[in-house]
């Protein structure tokens, strides 16, 4: 009897099992017989949507850092998620493509120890011409300080831009101040005068802002934004600030304000490359060469230049899109055309360069660098078709 009650048991015991299991999951449905969804857990920082500005400054951060993210439009788009994805595979994260807060810190943290050069770079020969008509040739170079030739004459300045050249002052500031230019880095320097009998102090504040994309006449440029304010016991408040491209080492943008005085602004057109040293059919030679690009189209490749006559090469190459008239200087001049180009310079001696520039066609069919005394390019003859090749 007790083994039969025990064959009898064992599968009793078994279905009141299954039915009590059975009973702790219909507590877990509606009457629809729909499951309870989970409450979302609370406070986790992941969920946030991040918004429009936080994707377009993390779009930027990853182009920093050499991610293709795409323009900084602060869309969330497969771009921007494949670049996410890659930067969070070289950190050994998770590679969801999300841009939760954990990932923007993480891409904050990185971001901030990427070192930009502060110094622009300068060859001796070089012309800079800016969107106020004013030029400056480059003379000399030494570690401190850069001596140009302008319209007024000679000058010298510092060679970190940061630093104000002023003849009767000076200053307590490093050579090195703010370098390299980091995101978020203030730093402060004392600027002594005197005026008769009396000393004057003035203290300069600096900080470093957030890269970014901005358009002058020489075309478009990632940029480190840098403001300074100078306040003193003597003299109104002074504002500057610039714009520093890394890719052409380059201050493509200079700002001042003086207090109750209309600001001053000064813009990259062009970085023309010394060639004084070529011989002149090298000279025109390369001339003919950018015009021949110039006057091209869309589908227009790249122009490859070179000479028997100079060590560089060069490949020339335009931006197609007019320039509209309010991005121009104000050079006075009437412009059938403006384009932007670049001169990509290859030498085995050294690292590479790129001279922007803006050029622009007359009615008389000269192509021009606009400034007070404009730039004007050597014109091929009338029918020459392969005007680049030396």
């Amino acid at each position: 009897m007790d083994r039969l009650f025990a064959n009898v048991a064992a599968p009793l015991k078994s279905a009141l099992i299954l039915l009590a299991f059975s009973v702790i999951l219909s507590s877990c449905t509606h009457s629809n017989g729909e499951k309870t969804a989970e409450p979302e857990p609370q406070g986790n920082a992941d969920a946030q949507v991040p918004s429009s500005a936080e994707i377009g400054k993390a779009q930027r951060m990853l182009n920093a850092l050499g991610y293709d993210a795409g323009p900084a439009d602060g869309v969330l788009g497969p771009k921007t998620g494949a670049a996410i994805r890659s930067f969070q595979k070289d950190q050994h994260i998770a590679g969801d493509g999300k841009l939760a807060p954990n990932m923007v810190n993480r891409l904050t943290a990185v971001y901030a120890k990427l070192p930009v050069t502060a110094s622009p770079k300068y060859e001796v020969g070089e012309t800079i011409v800016y969107s106020d008509g004013s030029a400056e040739k480059v003379l000399g170079i030494t570690d401190d300080e850069i001596r140009v030739q302008t319209g007024g004459g000679e000058r010298r300045k510092p060679a970190n831009f940061l630093l104000f050249a002023e003849a009767d002052a000076t200053s307590d500031a490093p050579a090195d101040f703010l370098q390299p230019l980091r995101a978020g880095r203030k730093g402060d320097y004392k600027i002594y005068r005197r005026t008769g009998d009396q000393d004057h102090v003035s203290v300069v504040s600096c900080v470093v802002g957030d890269q970014r994309s901005r358009t002058v006449p020489a075309g478009k440029f990632s940029v480190v934004d840098v403001a300074c304010n100078e306040t003193g016991d003597a003299g109104p408040k002074v504002e500057r600030e610039w714009s520093y491209a890394p890719a052409i080492r380059q201050v493509i943008r200079e700002v001042v304000r003086i207090e109750g005085a209309k600001a001053a602004i000064r813009e990259l057109v062009a970085v023309q490359p010394d060639t004084e040293a070529w011989p002149t059919a090298a000279r025109t030679g390369f001339d003919w060469a950018i015009v021949n690009a110039l006057e091209g189209d869309a589908q227009s490749t790249p122009v490859m230049w070179s000479s028997t006559g100079a060590a560089e090469r060069f490949s020339i190459r335009v931006d197609y899109t007019a320039v509209p008239p309010s991005a121009l200087p104000p050079a006075g001049l009437s412009a059938k055309r403006c384009l932007r180009y670049k001169l990509l310079r290859t030498d085995p001696t050294d690292e590479g360069r790129i001279f922007p520039g803006l050029a622009c066609r007359l009615g008389t069919g000269d192509w021009i660098i606009p400034a007070r005394a404009p730039r004007v390019f050597a014109n091929p003859p009338k029918g020459l078709q392969d005007s680049h090749a030396q």
